[in-house]
């Protein structure tokens, strides 16, 4: 890769281009596929409301990620511009990523905190949790 890399900029150039333009032709596919159930807005404010407005995350310990709930919350405020839904999602994963859950060296996320400020993680980690957190991030 090196020597073609030396040998031929143009080529790596144009695949770097082609890689692009496939990932953006995939993703504008997907959001071209997402549904929107109008049904859903009505529980994503009242799933708002159980979340904790200082830490994120459903209220009192132990505290899980929950991906499913911030994701449902995360994509009706970015949908209404409504931030009651909005900020717990953005303050679930922000203080989920600043805290001891998130596993700083390995990489990756805690099952859960057994704490409601994402400090004290249990040693364990889900990978079902860790993919759908990808996303979200």
């Amino acid at each position: 890769i090196a020597a073609i890399h030396a040998q031929e900029p143009e080529r790596i150039a144009r695949n770097a281009s082609a890689i692009k333009a496939a990932l953006q032709q995939s993703e504008t596919a997907a959001r071209a596929e997402a549904q929107y159930e109008p049904g859903l807005d009505p529980i994503a404010s009242e799933i708002a409301q159980s979340f904790d407005p200082h830490h994120g995350g459903l209220r009192g310990a132990p505290k899980f990620p929950n991906p499913g709930l911030t994701e449902l919350l995360w994509r009706h405020g970015s949908r209404t511009g409504n931030a009651t839904t909005l900020l717990p999602a953005t303050r679930t994963l922000e203080r989920m990523a600043r805290g001891g859950i998130h596993d700083h060296l390995g990489g990756g996320f805690a099952r859960y905190s057994v704490d409601e400020r994402w400090l004290v993680p249990h040693f364990e980690k889900m990978l079902y949790d860790n993919a759908q957190l990808l996303g979200l991030y």
